[in-house]
């Protein structure tokens, strides 16, 4: 699963814990979300399209070559690397109208955009939770928050270099375990055969 454009509520989320724009700045915000919008809808019917269709030829039942996989691997981190792209464009034109006091909380929100998007279809990260998620559920008073924002500044950056190392380890991951079931024999299995399967799934949960 490819991670989705960064819809309404989640921006509005990111910007009002991070940033407090104004209501004329949040007009800019919006102009600029709709181009967002625009480039990741030529992106999705373009690259992505051709990413899934390529996908789904690998769905034919027979375990997929080492050389499909690296493919897909290379292919999947090409259209990664593009959704990127568009984040951080997003980001830079939603700091044009910024306050130079409000540029650093927006890098913290292209860090949660971050966090979300390397989390996003990866195996194992997406059960990844943000601590965010135990703050908001503990509905802190301001005064409580601003002691303990150092520590959330650090853990946010940590836990964002540790899921980028996590994601760029996700394809060798995949390359490799393609390479042990090859050796044991699962590469040349019909996977449509739901002995075949089981089989494999067996082996792998040992």
């Amino acid at each position: 699963q490819l991670p989705d454009p960064m819809n309404s509520k989640q921006l509005a989320l990111f910007l009002e814990r991070y940033v407090d724009p104004t209501f004329d700045q949040w007009i800019t915000i919006e102009d600029a979300q709709d181009v967002y919008y625009k480039d990741f809808e030529r992106l999705r019917d373009g690259e992505i399209a051709e990413f899934l269709e390529t996908m789904s030829s690998m769905q034919s039942g027979m375990m997929p070559s080492r050389e499909q996989i690296a493919n897909y691997v290379e292919e999947l981190e090409e259209v990664n690397v593009r959704i990127r792209r568009l984040d951080r464009a997003f980001f830079e034109s939603i700091a044009l109208g910024l306050r130079e006091d409000q540029l650093a909380g927006l890098e913290r929100a292209q860090l949660a955009r971050e966090r979300v998007r390397l989390r996003s279809g990866q195996l194992g990260i997406g059960m990844a939770v943000d601590i965010w998620e135990f703050i908001m559920s503990a509905k802190l008073e301001n005064e409580q928050m601003l002691v303990i924002d150092p520590v959330l500044r650090e853990y946010e950056q940590q836990q964002t270099k540790l899921l980028r190392k996590w994601n760029k380890q996700s394809g060798e991951t995949m390359i490799t375990m393609f390479d042990e079931l090859e050796s044991r024999g699962f590469g040349d299995m019909d996977m449509s055969d739901p002995s075949n399967a089981e089989q494999m799934q067996s082996y792998m949960m040992a």
